[in-house]
């Protein structure tokens, strides 16, 4: 029963969206933009250990080709399959005394930084919903006596 209501209601958000183009377009387009971002940190990484023999292009299609063969097993994170893909695929492109700090660098950069940023927002976020509760609170004190 559940699965049909839920099947259900993803049809029917499907439609609504189906109705509106334009947004798919923009959707999609943030989306490409993010993908891009998260695997453009490797060039930012290869640039700041000073290196410059490997292209831009190949840089970044290993990455996509890692992303994708690490997202595949079904671990959370995908704990492992990342820094031993990375490991792998970049071990002739980074010095072998860089291969451990830039690998480092990079799952910092896109995987704990974001999970650093949620929790960051997380609080703000709590913490401004809890002030905003004890002030209406406080008003409501003042309004009923």
């Amino acid at each position: 029963v559940f699965f049909v209501q839920s099947h259900q209601k993803q049809r029917k958000a499907v439609l609504r969206l189906s109705r509106h183009p334009r947004e798919i377009a923009i959707q999609l387009g943030l989306s490409a933009l993010s993908v891009l971002g998260l695997m453009s940190v490797i060039l930012f990484v290869y640039r700041a250990f000073g290196e410059s023999g490997t292209p831009w292009y190949q840089l970044l299609t290993i990455s996509f080709l890692l992303f994708l063969s690490a997202s595949y097993p079904p671990l959370p994170g995908a704990s492992g399959a990342q820094e031993g893909g990375f490991a792998v695929l970049f071990r002739g492109i980074f010095p072998d005394a860089q291969l451990f700090v830039a690998l480092l660098i990079w799952r910092f950069s896109t995987y704990y930084l974001s999970i650093l940023a949620g929790a960051a927002l997380t609080v703000t976020e709590n913490l401004g919903a809890l002030r905003k509760r004890r002030t209406q609170e406080k008003r409501e004190g003042v309004s009923n006596e």
